[in-house]
């Protein structure tokens, strides 16, 4: 299996997190993290030359991680008509994840 590199905004304390828990996950060490200051509020995963970007981002990250898959709604949600749904959530996280981490946002 190939590995890819994660880029996820280093400044923000969910980010953080979830780059925590992902690599706890990681079992294989498919995922190679990597801060990215510019990234605000994006995951960014760069895969075989192509980059993936908010919902496919976490999906390809998702499909990496052996433990998702003993999850049956985690799983489910890979199908591709969750997408636009993934996408929103996704959208929202993004917009609130210094608050939900705990953060204040230092960007005006």
């Amino acid at each position: 299996m190939t590995t890819m590199t994660v880029l996820y905004d280093g400044r923000c304390t969910f980010c953080q997190r979830s780059r925590r828990m992902g690599e706890a996950l990681d079992w294989l060490k498919l995922t190679h993290w990597v801060p990215n200051t510019e990234a605000q509020g994006s995951i960014v995963v760069e895969k075989g030359g192509q980059r993936l970007i908010y919902w496919q981002a976490v999906k390809a990250i998702a499909l990496k991680l052996p433990l998702i898959w003993l999850l049956i709604l985690p799983a489910l949600a890979m199908l591709p008509i969750f997408d636009p749904i993934g996408d929103r959530v996704y959208r929202w996280i993004a917009a609130n994840r210094y608050r939900l981490g705990g953060d204040h946002c230092d960007i005006s």
